[in-house]
């Protein structure tokens, strides 16, 4: 698995956790012509994908790197999967930090009783 995809998916569900809502709603337009890989002649026309919440993003870019054949379907999901769960504690650890709260004292309780 490819490290980039988990940082990827932690970076999408940071902006999950960071909104309220939970929900994307957003989209992306590839101009005609517009393609890194073949300048001028793909898309042939304008492109536009949508989704309505972050999964639906996630679950979308998985999908197409598993049919690009860059990932296979157990790293895919095991990148989803990763990202989600080192989402959720750098959100955790970013909200203590913000609300000025110190979540290493079980940790530090745990490290003397070792």
């Amino acid at each position: 698995m490819r490290q980039e995809y988990i940082r990827d998916e932690v970076g999408l569900r940071a902006c999950l956790l960071a909104r309220k809502d939970r929900r994307a709603t957003t989209s992306v337009t590839f101009l005609a012509g517009s393609s890194n890989t073949e300048p001028g002649l793909t898309p042939q026309q304008s492109v536009t994908l949508s989704w309505a919440t972050f999964s639906d993003a996630a679950d979308e870019a998985g999908i197409s790197r598993r049919c690009g054949g860059i990932h296979f379907e157990a790293g895919d999901l095991v990148g989803r999967a990763t990202g989600r769960l080192v989402a959720a504690k750098a959100w955790h650890k970013a909200q203590n930090y913000i609300n000025n709260e110190d979540d290493d004292v079980e940790n530090d309780q745990d490290r003397e009783q070792a």
